[in-house]
């Protein structure tokens, strides 16, 4: 995918789901907790997107993105990870 078409993309998730769950990836661990994860998020109906992002040290992290703070607050709680608000409308 093009780097133009990937940021569009990112900033389209920031603005519909801004409320946002940063996962490390350690190893092949976090694999079978993602059934889990998954599992709880769509049991309770809530529409969310998920993609890998980098750390500032290249390191690949999973961003659980969420429409309403609640819910990643709930997901924060169960799972842990960093939460993070991306910026609803970007200038510039």
């Amino acid at each position: 995918m093009p780097r133009a078409r990937r940021e569009s993309r990112k900033q389209g998730i920031d603005r519909q789901f801004p409320h946002q769950v940063i996962i490390a990836i350690p190893d092949a661990s976090i694999y079978t907790k993602l059934d889990a994860m998954h599992r709880f998020v769509r049991g309770k109906g809530w529409d969310y997107v998920t993609h890998v992002v980098r750390s500032a040290r290249g390191e690949e992290e999973l961003a659980w993105c969420f429409a309403d703070a609640a819910m990643a607050d709930a997901f924060l709680a169960l799972f842990g990870g960093r939460k993070i608000e991306a910026a609803r409308s970007r200038t510039g």
